[in-house]
Order: structure tokens, then C-alpha cells, then sequence
């Protein structure tokens, strides 16, 4: 009766699981390889591969694509058809006019859109982390910075599964997504992805997606403060006056903004520019003008300086503002959002000796680690 009982449970833990969208480590990642924004109206594909399109299955070395009226044409047989799907036998390479090189050895499949062709790759999960780590973060970083990234990587990609789902395929190739390596990469990001295979955050039965900036400055940022995962908290990066992430270039910063360039942010005349509201590791969350009814949150504020003065100027809200005769001196230290894991804070801290496990529980002492089986 008691081996009956737990059976029944063992089988509806499954069920629950299955039903929460928890994926298997070896789950295949449908990629979208190019901006819906930017998509080629030719594609060119060289290598051994299997093409199948309206029934018919044939062999090629060389194919091109092109987007025409709605449907995609074949080059050199004329004939039109909704969609085209390759088995590579050996890698492959896509050239388009638009988009960099990519060399891919999975199952592709190309469909039209308005804009032109679209190529979505059947990437397996741990391809996917290694080419996410080879974009995200340099490969001659500590090996244990690299492990780091790349359990964020993978739990980033579970939890993203069907994000895309209306454009045809779960995650982009973007940042809105994570940035992913269409040529093949390095040794040491496959390394690194092999020492944590299957390892990613979770809450409760679930991957999070982990968010991660370049340099924190000091303290990372609250994330529900901005609008990201209100989970991940405002953390010390490493000991006062020793952030782990000291050693970046962007660690600390000056600029001054005049009042034409503050008009310019808040889109009035210019006032009085001060700081509303602080989050609990000292991140703006909130600016405006004295005697103006205007106000910003920080978020929008690094936004609207980036797209005014370029993205080098404001690099973050971790800052303080002084007045000097009709300017006023803008003191900020770390680059990016500030959410999540340092990415200069985890070279530091695998440079002290930290492993990558000690390194995401300090990020992200709010997730656990898990293994996907």
C-alpha cells in the first residue's frame, strides 16, 4: 500500500513538473538568428546538407533562399514555398548582405516574413550556453568566471523557452534575449560549459532568468526598482573601499551636464537637477527638476542620456549629482543596470580564489542552484 502511495506521488511530482515547463538540460533551443527589424532577403547556405520544402527531399551543397511576395523562393528551380528546412551533414555556412557570417551544424529551418527571410536554428541547450558565454563574456577571463556566466547562460535560456513564441521560435539573438555566437566558438567557453552541464538558478521548481551587468561600481542594484526581477537585491560587491569589480575601467566616472544638456534629458526647461529617490544600495531610481512636476525614473534616465549623448557618458545610475554654476558635475561609478551579477565583480572575486558556485550565491543569494536532469 505504501510502495502504491509513493508511486502516486512520484507520478504526479512528474506531472507537475512537466506542466511548470521545467526542460530537460539536452532540450533543444529554437533560435531566431536574425532581428525581425533586419532581416536578409537572400540567404546563401554552403555544405553537405538534406533540404526538404513542399514534400520533396533532396541533397545539396549549395542553396540560396530568397524572400519573394510572401513566400520564399529557391534559386536556379523557381519554385515558391511557405517554408524550407535543412539537416546539415557537417557544418554549414549562411551568408547573407545584412547579417555577419554564421557556421551552424543543427537543424535549420527557413521561413518568410514581410520584412524578408527568416532562419530559426534547433540549437541543444548546452550549444547554446557555450555560444551565449562566447558573446557574453571574454574568453580569457578566470575559468571560474566563465562557469559563472555560463550557469547564468543556461538558466536564462530555460526560462526563455517559448519567450518568442509569436515570431516562431523561443529566444532571439539580442540582448532583450541573451547574445548568441553564430560562428563556431572557443574550446574554453565548450570547457566551461562542460564543468556545469545542467547546473542553473531556480526558484522554487522553475528557472530564472538571471540578469547581469558589466561592472556594478560597488553595490548591484535592486531589480524591482527598475522594473527587472524584484527577487534579485542590492548586494555589496566584495568589501567596503575593495569591490571585486574594481579593476574595470568603467569602475568609476565623471562628466558634467550643462543646462541645455538636462532640458535636453527631461524634454522641459531646464531646472534645479536633483536625485528623488535611492534604492537600497545607493542606485538612482528616481530624478527630476526642482519646481517642475516632471519626474524620471533612473531606467528611463540612463535611457534617455544614451540616446542624447551616446552611451559613454551616463554610464550608470549609480551616481551623484553637484551643482557648479549653471552645471552640474555628475559623479557615477559602474557601467549598466547594476541587476544581478557583476560581470567584473565575478573576475575579481575568481581571482581571490572564488568558485563559480560561491561566486552566483553572492549574486544571487535570493535562487538555488539546481541540476535539470
Amino acid at each position: 500500500m505504501q510502495r502504491r502511495s509513493l508511486a502516486t506521488r512520484l507520478f504526479v511530482v512528474c506531472l507537475l513538473i512537466a506542466a511548470s515547463g521545467v526542460c530537460r538540460a539536452d532540450r533543444v533551443v529554437r533560435v531566431g538568428l536574425w532581428p525581425q527589424q533586419r532581416l536578409p532577403r537572400r540567404v546563401t547556405v554552403t555544405g553537405a546538407m538534406t533540404v526538404e520544402s513542399s514534400g520533396r527531399a533532396w541533397t545539396a551543397r549549395t542553396l540560396s533562399i530568397i524572400a519573394s511576395q510572401g513566400s520564399l523562393t529557391i534559386a536556379g528551380n523557381g519554385k515558391q514555398a511557405m517554408s524550407v528546412q535543412i539537416r546539415p551533414r557537417g557544418p554549414v555556412t549562411l551568408r547573407t548582405q545584412t547579417s555577419p557570417l554564421a557556421v551552424l551544424n543543427c537543424k535549420l529551418r527557413f521561413r518568410p516574413s514581410s520584412a524578408g527571410v527568416q532562419c530559426v536554428a534547433d540549437v541543444p541547450l548546452e550549444e547554446y550556453t557555450a555560444r551565449v558565454l562566447a558573446r557574453e563574456m571574454p574568453l580569457d577571463w578566470p575559468p571560474e568566471a566563465l562557469a559563472a556566466q555560463a550557469v547564468v547562460a543556461r538558466s536564462t535560456g530555460l526560462a526563455s523557452f517559448h519567450r518568442h513564441a509569436a515570431d516562431g521560435y523561443d529566444v532571439c539573438s539580442l540582448t532583450h534575449c541573451q547574445l548568441f555566437s553564430a560562428i563556431p566558438v572557443s574550446p574554453v567557453a565548450v570547457a566551461a560549459v562542460r564543468r556545469t552541464t545542467g547546473w542553473a538558478l531556480a526558484r522554487g521548481a522553475r528557472p530564472v532568468r538571471a540578469p547581469f551587468c558589466s561592472t556594478c561600481g560597488g553595490w548591484t542594484a535592486d531589480g524591482g526598482a527598475i522594473g527587472m526581477e524584484e527577487w534579485c537585491r542590492a548586494v555589496r560587491d566584495g568589501p567596503a573601499g575593495a569591490a571585486y569589480c574594481r579593476e574595470s575601467p568603467h569602475f568609476s566616472w565623471k562628466t558634467v551636464l550643462t543646462r541645455r544638456d538636462v532640458a535636453a534629458v527631461f524634454r522641459e526647461a531646464s531646472g534645479e537637477f536633483v536625485v528623488l529617490r535611492r534604492d537600497s544600495g545607493g542606485r538612482v531610481t528616481r530624478v527630476g527638476l526642482k519646481g517642475h512636476s516632471q519626474s524620471i525614473d533612473g531606467g528611463e534616465f540612463l535611457m534617455r542620456c544614451g540616446r542624447t549623448f551616446g552611451w559613454a557618458r551616463i554610464k550608470s545610475c549609480l551616481l551623484s549629482i553637484k551643482s557648479q554654476r549653471g552645471s552640474w558635475l555628475v559623479s557615477g561609478h559602474g557601467l549598466g543596470h547594476g541587476v544581478g551579477m557583476c560581470q567584473c565583480g565575478a573576475r575579481g572575486m575568481a581571482k581571490e580564489g572564488k568558485s563559480w558556485r560561491e561566486i552566483l550565491k553572492h549574486y544571487y543569494s535570493a535562487a538555488e542552484l539546481r541540476r535539470w536532469p
